[in-house]
Parts: C-alpha cells; structure tokens; sequence
C-alpha cells in the first residue's frame, strides 16, 4: 500500500521538487508507477480538498489541483515518487463556488436529530400465598418490569468522494472494522464527546470515483428513569440508575444469607454497563478521510 509523506522546505530533494507558495510536494513509496502514486496523493489525508484555505497561505482559497509527477527513486520494491501539486488560488472567495457532488474532492456534513427507545428494567415486590407448616402464609416474589423512553441525540453524516481504482472500496469498509466503535472526533465537532460510529454506505458516480456516507451519533445518557406510578406501593420497588452515554441497563438476583432467620434473601440489582468498544481514533483511516476533510485547516 503506497505511504504519502508531505515534503517540507528544506529537505534533502532536488530544487524542483521543493515546495513554494503555490505548490506542495509528495514522496510516495511502495508505488508502482505514477498513476498509483498520483492516487494515494489524492486520498491522502496530506491534501486539504478544493475549497479549503491554502496550507501554505491560510489567506488564499484552493480553487483546482494539478498533479504532476516529477521525478522516480530508487528501484524494485524500494521505487518511489515525487508527486509535485499545482494549485490554482483565489484570495478573495468572491468567485467561489461548491464543488459538484459528482467531483472526487467533494465532501459535504449534516447534523440531525435521532431518537432512540431506551428500555430500563425496574423490579416490584408481588404478593403470593403458598403452604407453609400446614398453612398458607403470605409472602412476595419479585417480578421484573420494562420502561421504555426516548433519548434524542446528535447524528452527524458526512458524505465524501473517494477515488477507488483497482480496490475493492465495499471491502475495505468492512475491513476497517470501526461500526458501532465509540470515537472521539477531533475539533470542527463538539470536542471531547464520545460518538457512535453507524458505518458507511458506498455508491459508485463515475469510472473511479464513490461516493460514501459515513454516519455517527451522539447518546446524550439519561437521569434515573422515575418510579412507575401505576404501581401501589413505590416503596418496593428497585429502579434504575442513571445511564451514561452508550451505556445500557443489566439486571439480576442476587442470593444472599439472611443471618435474622437463617434463610435466603433475593436481592434484585440493576446495573449499567458498556456493551460498546472505544477505539478513539477509528475514525482516522476511514475512506476518503471524512473527518480529516472537514476539519482541515
């Protein structure tokens, strides 16, 4: 797989591969000819996408890219490229337009609302009789209710062009292994805040070019659910606790020595826990580097 390395001023190239005002320089290795190695440019999250403020200049807007190879080292499987990238500028944005959905440096982001049914267990004593020395004695069980509510939170869904040539792009989601992964997404979203990563969907628009959707949300958590009001005696009863985002309610009996009588007590508990991984930055290598795209300087 090719590895994009950004050139900076300075460096160790030759004079026409260092980068100036209007253009940037790539090394790419492990490409095996100039049309790879242009590709992995183009994807690299390295590259702001057309429309963003030059990395060069933040007073001037990128308004189409050129890629030009300008030069090959090494051999065999140690070949490498020098990418050399033109841009064209506009300082003042006035001329500015959206880049079409159909252009493979397209990337676009909404927020929504989703809701979610949360269902809180809560446990109630019930009443029952049962033969107890030649009588019936009066007693109770616990018996295990359902709450269901909803939570609302944020969903964000990101839609990113991809150029795919020569993979498969459906493969490579899947391979990433990120679906229903906590992620913390970095600034350009609100900062330090868990997100649920949904997947993706994938579309091809044209000979080498997909587009993709990527979704998250947000799960704001709940306060301790109330007492159920339809039950008489509110005294009996075990209720949920508070839910952190992307928790979830569990619930179980517990035996315990009563040491008064020497029998069994039946304690019911309720409890959360986390039934989702945290892989803070899966969001990183997902195609087309949506979050990167939008949040590029």
């Amino acid at each position: 797989m090719p590895t994009v390395t950004r050139i900076e001023r300075g460096e160790s190239f030759s004079e026409r591969a260092i980068p100036s005002d209007a253009t940037l320089s790539f090394l790419v290795t492990n490409a095996y000819d100039p049309q790879e190695a242009i590709a992995a440019v183009k994807t690299s999250p390295e590259m702001g996408p057309v429309g963003t403020p030059h990395p060069n200049d933040p007073t001037q807007r990128l308004t189409s890219v050129q890629y030009d190879v300008t030069e090959r080292i090494g051999a065999g499987n140690d070949r490498g490229w020098i990418v050399f990238v033109r841009f064209s500028v506009d300082s003042s944005g006035a001329n500015f337009q959206p880049v079409p959905d159909t252009e493979p440096t397209y990337v676009t982001a909404e927020y929504s609302t989703l809701e979610r049914v949360i269902k809180a267990p809560y446990y109630f004593k019930r009443p029952i009789a049962y033969p107890s020395g030649g009588s019936i004695t009066q007693g109770f069980e616990w018996d295990l209710g359902t709450q269901e509510f909803t939570v609302s939170g944020l969903m964000l869904r990101v839609v990113v062009n991809v150029i795919s040539s020569g993979y498969n792009l459906g493969a490579f989601i899947f391979s990433q292994d990120q679906t229903n992964k906590i992620h913390r997404l970095p600034n350009g979203n609100p900062s330090d805040k868990a997100w649920q990563y949904l997947g993706a969907q994938s579309s091809q628009i044209a000979a080498d070019v997909w587009s993709v959707t990527h979704e998250w949300w947000s799960d704001p958590g709940n306060d301790a659910p109330p007492k159920p009001t339809e039950l008489q005696t509110p005294d009996d009863i075990v209720t949920a606790p508070e839910r952190l985002p992307f928790e979830d309610y569990t619930n179980y009996v517990v035996p315990v020595q009563n040491p008064s009588s020497g029998g069994v007590l039946y304690v019911p508990t309720i409890d959360v826990y986390e039934p989702f991984v945290e892989e803070a930055n899966g969001w990183s290598n997902l195609p087309g580097f949506p979050i990167q795209r939008l949040t590029a300087p």
